[in-house]
């Protein structure tokens, strides 16, 4: 927040911390299982690992296999177990990428997803899913490391009976070697840059240019060049 205050950069909410809404995110677990669209799975880690071991032997790819999907659930609490969802089967999951254009998943390639762990902790594609639907979030601009996780969050939403909003993959940002930028390329921290001697607007201005273009201009520091800004042209 530091960081964005210096660049000049307000919010409208906000910040929401995803430790503080586990009680929301159970919340729509519980629901789910009783629905019928989340199921629990009791596999040991040495049977989903020698499964595993089994489906590369066959050059296949490694993927739960629905074990638990059908079983009735006598759920016992003294039996460790997580919460899988319940994808589709069949059919395929399509979504219009606003830099890519349609993107097609056939549901067979997605397994059924851990939600809920073993000690009740919920994942990361669970949590994402419910933070947008609750915040209204109506579009999400994300590097294209996530484009596998875009037809699993839209299954889950859609279970839900929740709006799907629209997607925009991005370009990742690499570093000299390559290798998407991390904190081994160096400066970690915005206010590092200032440290330096950055100015904001100049920082600021870089981060916009930084894979987008529009037309020539260059300097973009007014507020109402965020009119200009396109996902397709990126």
């Amino acid at each position: 927040m530091e960081g964005l205050n210096w660049l000049n950069l307000d919010w409208d909410e906000g910040p929401h911390f995803q430790t503080k809404r586990f009680e929301r995110y159970n919340y729509f677990i519980d629901k789910m299982l009783k629905n019928g669209t989340a199921y629990r799975c009791y596999c040991s880690k040495q049977r989903l690992e020698k499964l595993r071991e089994t489906q590369i032997a066959n050059g296949e790819k490694p993927r739960y296999d629905g074990h638990c999907r059908d079983q009735v659930d006598k759920h016992d609490i003294n039996k460790p177990s997580v919460v899988r969802f319940r994808n589709p089967q069949q059919g395929s999951v399509i979504f219009d990428d606003m830099i890519r254009g349609p993107i097609e998943f056939s549901n067979m390639e997605l397994d059924d997803l851990i939600i809920c762990r073993t000690e009740g902790s919920t994942t990361y594609n669970f949590c994402v899913v419910i933070d947008d639907w609750d915040m209204e979030i109506t579009h999400v601009i994300r590097g294209e490391d996530h484009i596998n996780n875009t037809p699993r969050q839209i299954n889950i939403l859609q279970a839900l009976g929740a709006p799907i909003p629209q997607y925009a993959h991005v370009s990742m940002i690499l570093g000299e070697d390559n290798k998407k930028l991390s904190k081994r390329h160096g400066a970690v921290s915005v206010m590092q840059y200032r440290d330096k001697g950055y100015l904001p607007e100049a920082l600021l201005n870089y981060l916009v240019r930084l894979g987008w273009s529009h037309g020539d201009q260059e300097i973009f520091f007014s507020s109402s060049d965020e009119n200009t800004f396109q996902p397709g042209c990126c």
